[in-house]
């Protein structure tokens, strides 16, 4: 009756349909470059709004120096119009060490912060 001879395997070639096929495949990729392309998006959009918002200079306010004390911790040395302040950063936050307040001592100590710069730059 059956001759094992003749008895074929079920074929496994779909024509690029059903869940193992081209098609199947191509889709997926398709969407894989979706998602990807909206996260690239997304990030450069932060980036941008980022960018335009959050800003380390104004009139009010300029980081006049900052210093590492250690790997997570520094001091920051803030003008804040005609007076200073000096602010320690850690990861548990900010907290305002000192100030100064005397306007000759306020521009004593950004023109030799200044000098100082201009100094380092004119060696190098």
């Amino acid at each position: 009756m059956d001759d094992p001879e003749n008895r074929r395997l079920p074929s496994r070639d779909n024509g690029g349909d059903g869940p193992g096929g081209w098609k199947a495949w191509l889709q997926m990729l398709l969407a894989l470059a979706i998602v990807v392309g909206l996260i690239i998006a997304l990030r450069w959009a932060i980036g941008r709004l980022g960018g335009q918002t959050a800003s380390t200079e104004s009139d009010v306010l300029r980081v006049v120096s900052r210093t590492a004390v250690t790997t997570k911790q520094e001091l920051v040395l803030v003008r804040m119009g005609g007076r200073l302040v000096l602010v320690g950063r850690s990861p548990a936050g900010m907290a305002r060490l000192g100030e100064v307040d005397d306007p000759a001592e306020v521009e004593r100590i950004v023109a030799g912060k200044a000098a100082r710069e201009q100094a380092e730059g004119g060696e190098a």
